[in-house]
């Protein structure tokens, strides 16, 4: 067997025969136990995660035992036992290995130094897993998004350290607890898991059979089983006549509030959509959380003051101040085969009235066979052939039956505009960008994949007003001149902003708290697989150089 890489302060005590002569039996067993990690990365077959930062825990320490005080081991083991509150598997922490363990050292007869050092190094891995993954999350976003360029960097000198300052704090579950915890939006999700799972163990709720769109009035024998929906989720429609078939306002009111948790038209009509939600299994709600509560977990560290997001699935931008949301806008994203990208980057200018070229996608598959078909689409709209030298050619005098064309499309500036009237830039890869838009009567529609992966949204000259705020000369009265002119215009932002473009099926609206978003680009499945998948290490950035 290949031998491993021990770090080198580890190094220095395992061969050490001055201090390894020196150590009592404790320290001598677990001397012992971590020396054959090194070969094997188990202890009484139990699988150790990281052995360069168990044998740099235990070499700083001297190979004292770390877990002597009892109330800090039933610290820990409350927090194994209540990870499923966080979304996670209790199991993944050797919950099953230390009961067993423990339930020896309770019968108290004299523990047996080399099982006493197994229980001390599985208590320290197990709260290195869990600190582990509610820092970095389970699941590791860069395997599963190629563009996933968010943080996920261990800051620390040295795990081995961070770990023994956790074990050394006051209170163990403070200690490894992130900020993110104790926020409104991650604490929404952890009640809402709690209220599912009743849910589900109380029997779940009723399936609602097909049957026509319901309004208010109408009658319908399905109506006493929505009501029994709607009270098995905490809307109460029963009232005194849970068994009336009449669809009457009681029932519509709490339909509509179904409907605005769970990102429809929020009308009290039961049509088709909302059929479809309410015959969601309430274990595909819990699985729901649990994904989006890793999801957070992903992006806590990269969470500024000041910041716009973005969220994908639930078509909706805000604009984040001091971390409170100032202002949101629904918007329209990428089509399911021409995907938004889950990115972050920084806005740093504006442009009123701008032209827009034509990517080389969309001028492949969508311009060039329509201008093939009819060379009059490009006038048509607004469109002109340029060379690469920046001069307009006659569309009539190019060949068009190529592949590819050596020239571009251009649209030219105006409320035709694919861009609409204002485009918002944080420069990337993708050539995505958030923009004003002529397709307006598309807003309206519940879903709204409609772009070619750029996000149009709704106001954008209310954002352009809040990002210019305070700078000379650009209040709304300026703005709105300037695309009366029609000029096209460049405005860099005195303050440039980080903009986190996401994708989250489940959201956080503080006036209706916990909502559901289908999930429109099926990216919820691949991430619940691997939460449900046992423990596998993936280490962040900077990790392997902190331990040396």
């Amino acid at each position: 067997m290949l031998r491993r890489t021990i770090p080198v302060l580890a190094l220095l005590f395992l061969s050490s025969p001055g201090l390894a002569s020196g150590l009592d039996e404790p320290q001598e067993a677990l001397r012992l136990a971590v020396e054959s990690l090194a070969e094997s990365p188990t202890v009484g077959d139990e699988p150790v995660t990281d052995f360069r930062l168990i044998g740099e825990f235990y070499a700083r320490r001297e190979f004292r035992p770390a877990w002597t005080d009892e109330g800090r081991i039933a610290e820990l083991m409350q927090l194994i036992r209540s990870a499923d509150q966080e979304g996670l598997r209790p199991e993944d922490y050797h919950l099953a290995h230390l009961e067993a363990l423990l339930a020896v050292q309770r019968q108290g007869s004299r523990v047996n130094p080399a099982r006493a050092a197994e229980l001390d190094i599985v208590l320290t891995d197990a709260l290195a897993r869990y600190g582990y993954h509610l820092r970095f999350g389970k699941v590791d976003p860069t395997e599963l998004d190629a563009a996933w360029n968010l943080s996920r960097t261990f800051e620390a000198t040295s795990p081995a350290v961070a770990l023994q300052g956790v074990i050394d704090s006051p209170n163990l579950a403070d200690a490894v607890a992130q900020p993110y915890m104790s926020g409104p939006t991650y604490q929404a999700y952890r009640t809402a898991l709690d209220q599912y799972r009743r849910i589900r163990d109380a029997g779940g709720w009723p399936a609602v059979p097909a049957g026509p769109t319901l309004k208010p009035g109408m009658d319908d024998p399905r109506v006493p089983v929505i009501r029994a929906f709607l009270d098995a989720l905490g809307e109460s429609a029963s009232g005194s006549s849970p068994a009336s078939e009449t669809y009457d306002d009681e029932v519509a009111a709490a339909v509509e509030r179904f409907q605005q948790r769970h990102g429809l038209d929020a009308d009290g009509v039961l049509g088709p959509a909302t059929l479809a939600a309410m015959n969601v299994p309430v274990q595909a709600r819990i699985d729901q959380l649990r994904v989006n509560m890793e999801r957070i977990r992903w992006v806590f560290r990269d969470i500024e003051d000041d910041f716009i997001l973005v969220n994908i699935a639930g078509f909706k931008a805000h604009l984040v101040r001091d971390r409170r949301i100032a202002w949101s806008t629904r918007v329209m994203v990428g089509r399911p085969y021409r995907q938004t990208p889950v990115f972050k980057s920084t806005m740093t200018y504006l442009v009123f009235n701008p032209t827009w070229t034509v990517p080389p996608g969309i001028l492949r598959k969508d311009v060039l066979p329509k201008v093939r078909a009819d060379v009059g689409y490009l006038a048509a709209n607004h469109m002109e052939v340029i060379d690469s030298n920046g001069r307009a050619v006659d569309p009539g005098r190019v060949d068009w039956s190529g592949n590819r064309i050596p020239y571009q499309i251009r649209q030219k500036p105006g409320p035709w505009n694919a861009m609409g009237l204002v485009k918002f830039m944080f420069p990337n890869e993708y050539l995505v960008f958030l923009h004003d838009t002529p397709s307006r009567s598309l807003f309206d529609r519940p879903e709204r994949t409609f772009s070619s992966g750029c996000i149009r949204t709704e106001n954008p000259f209310d954002l352009a007003e809040l990002l210019l705020e305070g700078q000379a000369g650009w209040d709304r009265a300026a703005i709105d001149a300037l695309v009366a002119s029609g000029e096209t215009r460049t405005v860099v932002l005195e303050k440039p902003i980080t903009v986190m473009l996401l994708y989250g099926t489940v959201g956080f609206d503080p006036d209706w708290g916990v909502v559901f978003y289908r999930d429109v680009y099926d990216r919820d499945g691949k991430i619940l697989e691997e939460l449900d998948e046992g423990f596998r290490f993936r280490p962040p950035a900077g990790y392997t150089e902190a331990t040396g």
